[in-house]
C-alpha cells in the first residue's frame, strides 16, 4: 500500500517548494553519473531506457523493436532486469514464468516469437555479456553507466509531470534526453499527454488495444468492453493509463483494485475482486502475478507508432552497422 502511494504521490502537479528543493539533490547526482563516460558495446547493442521510475511504456516499446528486427530475419537478444523474480543470476528465460523471472521477463517471452532469447539479469551488464545475437536490445539502463552500448532510445511518458524525484516521477532532470539517440514519446493521446518542455521528440506513439483474452483463452474483440461493467486489476506504473483505455473502450469500470508496480496481489484482495461478481480486466504484465485460476481477462494492447517511424529505422541501422 505505501508503496502503491507513493507512487501516485510521484505524479501529483504541485510537489511543493521541499520537495523540489530535495529534487535538486537528485538533480545533482544525476549530473555526476551523466558525466561518466559510457563505454561502447562489441556488438550492436540498442539500450531501450527512460527518465520515470515506471510507467513510461519501454517494455512494450522493446517487445516492438525485437518482433520487427526478428521479423527481418535478424538474430534477437533481449535483456532485462526480471524484477520480482527468483533469479539472482542472468538466466535464459524459456518460458512465461512471473514467479522466476519476474513479469517483465515473462511479458516479453509470451509476447515474442521463440528464436528471441529474452534473459532475466538482475545486473543488466551481466546478462548483456551472456546475450548473443545480431542486436541485443536491453531493458532499461539509459542511467547506468558502466553498461555498454552502441546507442541509447528514451521513452518519455507524455502524462508524467516534469519534476525530478521527490518533486516528481523523473530519475533525472530533462536535460538527460540530450544524452539519447532518440527520444520516443508514448501515450500522447491520453489525458493530460504533453510534450517535455523544450525538448525535441522523434517518435510519437500510443496505446492500442488490440484483443480482450477470456479466462478460457478465448479471444474476444474490444468492442465486448463496450458498455460493460468491470473490475480493473492493475499493478503496473502508471494505473491511470490502463483506467485510460478502459475508459475509451467504453466499459464501466465498477471496481478498480491498483498497487504498486510489480506487486504480487493478496489473496484478500483477489477473493474480493471475485465477491463483486464482475469480470475482472487487468493488464499483460499483471496477468504474469496472478495465481493459477484466478479467472481474469486480459487486455492485449500494442505500441502503434503516430509519427516518427523513419527515424526508428535510421537509428536501428545505425545500430546494426556497429
Amino acid at each position: 500500500m505505501l508503496r502503491g502511494a507513493l507512487q501516485a504521490w510521484l505524479y501529483r502537479e504541485s510537489p511543493g517548494a521541499a520537495m523540489r528543493l530535495a529534487g535538486e539533490a537528485t538533480r545533482g547526482v544525476a549530473a555526476w553519473r551523466a558525466r561518466r563516460t559510457r563505454p561502447r558495446a562489441a556488438s550492436p547493442t540498442l539500450v531501450v531506457g527512460a527518465l520515470t521510475v515506471g510507467g513510461a511504456g519501454k517494455t512494450p516499446v522493446v517487445a516492438l523493436l525485437a518482433r520487427h528486427l526478428a521479423a527481418r530475419g535478424l538474430g534477437v537478444a533481449v535483456v532485462t532486469r526480471g524484477h520480482g523474480g527468483r533469479a539472482r543470476t542472468p538466466t535464459l528465460v524459456e518460458r512465461p514464468d512471473g514467479a522466476a523471472f519476474g513479469d517483465e521477463a515473462a511479458l516479453l517471452r509470451r509476447a515474442l516469437p521463440a528464436a528471441v532469447q529474452v534473459w532475466a539479469s538482475p545486473r543488466l551488464r551481466d546478462g548483456l555479456r551472456l546475450a548473443s545475437a545480431d542486436v541485443v536490445l536491453v531493458d532499461d539502463g539509459f542511467q547506468d553507466p558502466t553498461l555498454p552500448r552502441s546507442a541509447d532510445l528514451v521513452v518519455m511518458d507524455a502524462t508524467a509531470p516534469a519534476g525530478v524525484m521527490p518533486a516528481g516521477p523523473l530519475r533525472e532532470p530533462l536535460e538527460a534526453l540530450g544524452r539519447a539517440d532518440l527520444v520516443w514519446l508514448h501515450k500522447v493521446d491520453e489525458p493530460g499527454a504533453r510534450a517535455p518542455a523544450g525538448r525535441k521528440t522523434d517518435v510519437e506513439s500510443v496505446v492500442a488495444a488490440r484483443v480482450l483474452v477470456t479466462p478460457d483463452g478465448e479471444r474476444l474483440p474490444t468492442a465486448w468492453l463496450s458498455g460493460r461493467s468491470v473490475a480493473s486489476l492493475a499493478g503496473i506504473g502508471r494505473p491511470a493509463s490502463f483506467r485510460s483505455t478502459l475508459d475509451r473502450l467504453g466499459a464501466r469500470v465498477g471496481v478498480a483494485v491498483e498497487v504498486a508496480d510489480h506487486e504480487r496481489f493478496s489473496p484478500r484482495v483477489l477473493r474480493g475482486l471475485e465477491r463483486t461478481g464482475l469480470p475482472v480486466v487487468t493488464t499483460t504484465k499483471d496477468r504474469e502475478r496472478l495465481p493459477a485460476g484466478f479467472a481474469a481477462h486480459v487486455l492485449e494492447v500494442d505500441v502503434e507508432v503516430r509519427r516518427g517511424w523513419p527515424s526508428v529505422e535510421a537509428l536501428l541501422a545505425r545500430v546494426l552497422s556497429c
